[in-house]
């Protein structure tokens, strides 16, 4: 079969994106920044509730027994320890230690963030409701469950209010200054995309390797380890022709039985062997099966049950165990 060169609309819009930082800082100050946004948006998180607590828990089932997956930097062994004492800990200083010494990857971090903020989204309207209507009852209780859903309590954590602000405003820098990293790459990425368009022989459109070619550098972003090396081998590595060959193939067969386009757009941002396809959503399982598993992990990790009783934990706690958005 002939193959014809198509002009892309994506490659010409991208070739034209300005880029806000004008020097060029290491990986170190790439990822280091990115971490310390991410990682304030989450402290505060921890000291207005247990959500965090909820998401490492299940988190820690899953991970206990998956032979192929790895979430952090670090072996598997001391990341567990990690998350048992991370869960057996109140002290959100402690805490925060604790997860940088996990050193996970970046979209867990964000995935906890953007969780609790769904979580959390009328809080502030429904609290100043309550403020101006004190005796609306439903109002109130509605406001209830929402700090009972994240694991608050006014005893012992921070302002959960303020904390709203706080967190939105921490997510939304982070997001953007990872925009601004793929703005510093785009010239790259543009090359492989042009590279591997002519290396086919022009087999796959233009626009559909360019994106995926986007997704891929986002990917390995928020998993790249600046004590490992740098940024721009790192994506090198994840751009290669094989990774692109493999997600089109795939892409265009799922196609071919049917699948819904729009679908597997979202799934190709995940698309690898060592992907977490099966961890974390916000709903909760409970398969009985599902229900004993996570319950034999939990009495391997805290066998007398305090950890998770100080820390208003359930025995089960299905918070992680299901999409793909890892």
């Amino acid at each position: 079969m002939t193959y014809f060169y198509e002009s892309s609309s994506v490659f010409g819009s991208l070739k034209a994106i300005e880029e806000h930082i004008k020097w060029n800082p290491s990986t170190e100050q790439y990822l280091n920044t990115l971490d310390t946004l991410l990682h304030h948006g989450l402290y505060a998180i921890l000291c207005s509730c247990n959500y965090a607590d909820q998401q490492i828990a299940s988190m820690l089932a899953w991970y206990a027994e998956s032979s192929r997956h790895r979430i952090t930097s670090v072996e598997k062994g001391e990341a567990l320890s990690l998350m048992g004492a991370f869960l057996l800990t109140r002290d959100p200083d402690e805490k925060m230690a604790l997860y940088e010494a996990l050193r996970p990857r970046r979209t867990l971090t964000f995935i906890i963030i953007d969780d609790w903020l769904t979580a959390v989204k009328d809080y502030r309207r429904l609290m100043n409701t309550c403020l101006k209507s004190p005796d609306d009852m439903l109002t109130r209780n509605t406001v209830r469950g929402i700090e009972c859903a994240v694991g608050y309590d006014c005893e012992r954590h921070t302002d959960l209010y303020a904390a709203c602000a706080q967190v939105k405003y921490w997510s939304e820098a982070a997001a953007s200054f990872k925009q601004m990293i793929m703005e510093k790459y785009v010239r790259l990425i543009l090359t492989k995309s042009r590279q591997f368009y002519q290396d086919t022989g022009h087999a796959f459109q233009l626009d559909d390797i360019v994106q995926t070619n986007c997704m891929l550098a986002l990917k390995a972003i928020d998993r790249c380890d600046q004590r490992k090396g740098t940024l721009t081998t790192y994506l090198e590595t994840w751009l290669n022709g094989s990774r692109m060959r493999k997600v089109l193939v795939e892409r265009d067969s799922a196609f071919s039985a049917g699948s819904n386009q729009s679908d597997f757009k979202y799934k190709t941002v995940f698309l690898t062997d060592d992907d977490l396809e099966d961890v974390v959503a916000a709903t909760t399982d409970t398969n009985h099966d599902d229900v004993a598993h996570v319950q034999k992990i939990a009495h391997m990790v805290d066998p007398t049950g305090l950890g998770r009783l100080s820390l208003d934990i359930g025995q089960y706690s299905g918070v992680l165990l299901k999409s793909g958005r890892l």
